[in-house]
């Protein structure tokens, strides 16, 4: 149990590293999200038009 807290406080700058790998992990999601929704997007229009 003790490695865990360790772990998570790092000697008083835990709560930055963790800051930090929190914000990274959202900017890659954003990074791999944001393409796919306009593509998915794009996709629909391009099959909707295809049909008419």
């Amino acid at each position: 149990m003790e490695f865990i807290q360790d772990l998570l406080i790092m000697d008083g700058q835990g709560k930055y590293v963790w800051f930090v790998l929190l914000v990274f992990l959202i900017v890659i999601f954003l990074n791999f999200y944001l393409p796919y929704r306009t593509i998915r997007k794009i996709q629909e229009e391009n099959s909707q038009s295809s049909e008419e």
